[in-house]
């Protein structure tokens, strides 16, 4: 469940290609930005058990300089999403949703084309709820994440990742610590 984020994060980079900045201006310039809306099915069966999935994921993106010339582009995104997952052979259902942003928010230049960029999701990047209603998971508040990036210093959005580290979480975050075995057995609960 927290890979959504994870991904959401994967295909911000992969896809706007977002590097590193050094100094914040008072106007940052819009180098691009966009938006996509997905939906579609998918199974798993990664718990033990076929899971289906009728998912939806629309959001938009955007990338900024923030010092002209330089390596500084920022990447932010808002998403949502709602994921039914349903037990073929017994059609109990559970679903899955969150509304979050994440926004890169400081540079730190550490060598050569190398950066640290903190970043930071914020909303309610999960909430989980039977096929009643009830709210048996949520994460909500703040999440804090490093990342040390290669720009390879050629002035243009793009670059690769290097690390990816969770700083610090701010209010209750309780899937986001979840290890799979963990993530299964709530699935299992629910739904198996």
């Amino acid at each position: 469940m927290t890979s959504r984020i994870m991904r959401s994060v994967a295909v911000l980079a992969a896809a706007a290609a977002v590097t590193v900045g050094l100094a914040t201006q008072a106007h940052a310039a819009i180098v691009d930005r966009g938006s996509w809306s997905e939906s579609g099915t998918d199974s798993f069966d990664d718990c033990g058990f076929v899971v289906d999935v009728q998912w939806s994921d629309p959001g938009s993106w955007k990338i900024q300089s923030r010092q002209p010339g330089s390596e500084a582009f920022y990447g932010s995104f808002a998403a949502e999403y709602r994921d039914v997952l349903t037990n073929p052979e017994t059609g109990v259902w559970m679903v899955v949703y969150g509304k979050y942003t994440f926004r890169e928010i400081k540079a730190t230049h550490v060598e050569g084309d190398i950066y640290q960029f903190r970043q930071h999701t914020a909303g309610v990047p999960i909430v989980v709820e039977d096929s009643d209603g009830n709210v048996v998971l949520r994460d909500r508040g703040l999440v804090v994440w490093e990342q040390v990036f290669d720009t390879f210093g050629d002035g243009e959005p793009s670059g690769e990742p290097i690390s990816f580290e969770l700083v610090s979480t701010h209010d209750p975050h309780p899937e986001l610590y979840m290890t799979d075995e963990e993530r299964c057995a709530k699935i299992a609960e629910l739904i198996g």
